[in-house]
């Protein structure tokens, strides 16, 4: 597992959605920030808020599914942990 954060100012707090969609998509953390900005502002809601990430994740073609709660991972086949986020001070 590689670590990944393309916020352009290296946070790791508060955009974890851009981060994750723009990992998700390819697209840049700045094209994704604005796109979901955009849907935000098209439903009168925050970037963040699970029906604009939904919304935009749909109009993509991506669907979202779960597992089943019978489903058991073996143990040893998850990757070690992922390094911590590096921290910013105020």
């Amino acid at each position: 597992m590689q670590y990944f954060n393309p916020n352009p100012a290296g946070k790791a707090v508060g955009d974890c959605v851009i981060r994750a969609i723009a990992k998700a998509t390819g697209e840049s953390w700045g094209k994704v920030y604005m796109d979901l900005a955009a849907t935000g502002h098209e439903l009168s809601d925050m970037p963040s808020a699970n029906a604009v990430w939904g919304a935009y994740l749909r109009r993509r073609g991506f669907a979202r599914s779960a597992l089943p709660i019978t489903t058991v991972i073996p143990s040893g086949s998850l990757p070690p942990s992922t390094p911590a986020a590096p921290t910013s001070s105020p």
